[in-house]
């Protein structure tokens, strides 16, 4: 029996361009892995799906992609802050990914996720901030740490030539990320009066730059010809307070995704069900939503904003061809997409005021210039697709109480 999301399309199977992709706020989001760069949930899960990116039946095997020639700068976690009476330690913040500059020519690979060339610059994640905790009767209050910065995620600069073929479900020619790291959680705060840390910004995807003159073949489904993906960081989200007093901490704002620039004068051929022969996605993160206060008197905290998609150019050059052999596998897909706002923090007491939600990100520029030949010969493959996609606004919390108001929304 088929699998199905949310729009209820085939998961595989674009929804879109029928329907619009709902871009979640990171409170809506998956777990802290990577694996939630990938998984937007809702429509846009159909629509990434569709075009090769892995989709919740498939996600375990593909969120750690690798390859048989590998460039690998990533940069690591920072740790979480310390847990102590009235103040919590801040969270360390994330490393950035290095600048990669490769070239690669003349590559097989066999086995499922794994590339003929992949490079990866991703940041690290920031840390989370520590509880802070009241200790009778010498501290009354505790704050909670703030989280650490995400790491951008480094540049690529890659250069393919010769002949790259890979054959596994999932497995492209050529594969690019620049990942940035999320932003740390703000801490807990718990006190007669507790305040919640603040969330830390996403850091910012790399700027990705490939130039292939390889002839280029895939042979299983989801395998791209290639697939360049830059990607912002999410903000961190606010920590909650509690206490006689309680102010949850404010969620950070999301990293930008990172410009994407392919030139492509070799060939490309594709065999597989959603295997495209280019498809390059820049996506903005989604915003830090705000942490919970509950108390007495109880603040909310506000979401901030989500981060812009980047600019993706794809040119196909004079001489340059792609061609496509299996169902809904496009020419050329080239999207930017903005991410979503954050959730405004909720918040109950006598008195009690919830969190504003955050704004959304909006797509960047996308253009694809061909002057070569696309031909694709299934059901559901479009030559040359480029979108621009902005993100949702985040909700506003709301707000329990004798006098209760409830926060409000964010601009889409």
């Amino acid at each position: 029996m088929a699998q199905h999301d949310q729009t209820g399309g085939e998961l595989g199977i674009p929804a879109w361009p029928f329907e619009k992709p709902m871009l979640r706020p990171r409170a809506a989001a998956p777990s802290s892995s990577r694996a939630k760069h990938l998984l937007m949930g809702g429509a846009a899960l159909a629509v990434l799906a569709s075009a090769g990116l892995p989709n919740a039946a498939h996600a375990a095997d593909c969120t750690s992609p690798t390859g048989q020639v590998v460039f690998n700068q990533n940069g690591d976690n920072g740790d979480g802050g310390g847990d102590y009476p009235a103040q919590g330690g801040d969270g360390d913040g994330g490393e950035a990914g290095d600048t990669i500059n490769g070239s690669a020519s003349n590559v097989s690979a066999s086995g499922a996720c794994k590339s003929a060339v992949f490079a990866t610059s991703n940041g690290g994640d920031g840390g989370n901030g520590g509880t802070g905790f009241l200790l009778p009767p010498f501290v009354p209050v505790g704050f909670g740490g703030d989280g650490g910065r995400g790491g951008d995620g480094g540049d690529i600069f890659l250069t393919t030539s010769g002949t790259l073929s890979a054959s596994g479900e999932g497995s492209h020619g050529v594969h690019a990320q620049s990942l940035a790291g999320d932003g740390g959680d703000g801490g807990t705060g718990v006190g007669a009066y507790g305040e919640g840390g603040d969330g830390k910004r996403g850091g910012v995807g790399g700027d990705i730059t490939l130039t292939n003159s390889a002839a280029i073949t895939t042979a299983s489904d989801k395998g791209q010809g290639i697939f360049a993906h830059s990607s912002g960081g999410y903000g961190g989200s606010g920590g909650t307070g509690a206490g006689i007093g309680g102010v949850g901490g404010n969620g950070d704002g999301a990293g930008a995704g990172g410009a994407i620039n392919i030139d492509h004068s070799g060939s490309i051929t594709t065999q597989g069900r959603a295997a495209n022969g280019i498809l390059a996605l820049s996506i903005g993160g989604f915003g830090g939503s705000g942490g919970a206060g509950g108390g007495l008197v109880a603040f909310g905290g506000d979401a901030t904003s989500a981060g812009d998609g980047g600019a993706v150019d794809v040119d196909i050059l004079a001489g340059g061809s792609i061609t496509t052999n299996g169902q809904f596998s496009y020419g050329v897909l080239a999207q930017s997409i903005g991410g979503g706002g954050g959730y405004g923090g909720a918040s109950g007491g006598a008195v009690a005021l919830g969190g504003d939600g955050g704004g959304a990100g909006s797509g960047g520029t996308v253009s694809i210039d061909n002057a070569g030949t696309v031909t694709t010969n299934e059901f559901g493959s479009v030559g040359l697709f480029a979108q621009s996609i902005g993100g949702g606004g985040g909700a506003g919390a709301g707000a329990g109480g004798l006098a209760a108001l409830g926060g409000d929304g964010g601009s889409a």
